[in-house]
């Protein structure tokens, strides 16, 4: 998503245990793709398990970025970090790109970065991703479902300071100084017009 920037892991050829490049990743459950519309082009879903981070679904970015030509599925790369023994990560799926950390545009990768995505786990081995986030799609937002669904978060985790936040507020937070900077602009030049229109009617009527 636009709003998170996401672990980065470095993306390892098993061919010449070369770095390829950095790639962003994320853990999911089953839920998450269908959630968020995220169109599967080929292969499979994430399911239950991750099996110690030995098997991903991969963006087209990724599958570009590795060379892969073929079917990706099936093909493998070492993810440095992921696990002790730098396992290999079999791709049993591929996704659509979509935009994520950022709205701007990236001189290497465009409007999409690499991504892995992984089954997350509730147990020790999937350390990498926490389980700090809970995602919601709704038909409609009003305050009054806002509080419903933030009371039962909190009754469900136990926590009083948990509560979900709306993706729009998450976006303008992020770019807050870019639109100020933006209406400053538009207001100088406004300013700067009316400057140049009021020269232009003192101008021309001096000449009549």
């Amino acid at each position: 998503m636009p709003t998170d920037g996401m672990n980065g892991i470095k993306a390892v050829s098993t061919e010449n245990k070369d770095i390829v490049f950095s790639s962003r990743s994320m853990g999911v459950d089953a839920e998450f793709l269908e959630t968020l519309q995220i169109e599967l082009l080929t292969g499979s879903n994430v399911t239950g398990s991750s099996n110690n981070y030995t098997r991903a679904v991969v963006n087209e970015k990724f599958v570009e970025m590795m060379g892969w030509k073929d079917s990706p599925i099936g093909r493998t790369f070492i993810g440095r970090g992921l696990n002790e023994s730098d396992m290999t990560t079999e791709v049993i799926g591929v996704v659509k790109d979509f935009k994520m950390h950022t709205l701007y545009k990236n001189e290497l990768n465009g409007h999409a970065a690499p991504l892995m995505i992984f089954s997350i786990e509730k147990n020790n081995e999937n350390w990498l991703f926490g389980w700090n986030r809970v995602i919601l799609r709704l038909h409609s937002m009003d305050e009054a479902t806002l509080t419903k669904l933030n009371k039962r978060l909190q009754q469900i985790t136990g926590r009083p300071n948990t509560y979900f936040a709306g993706y729009r507020s998450r976006i303008q937070s992020i770019y807050h100084e870019t639109l100020l900077y933006r209406d400053a602009v538009i207001a100088a030049s406004i300013i700067l017009f009316i400057i140049t229109l009021l020269g232009w009617i003192g101008f021309t009527a001096d000449e009549v």
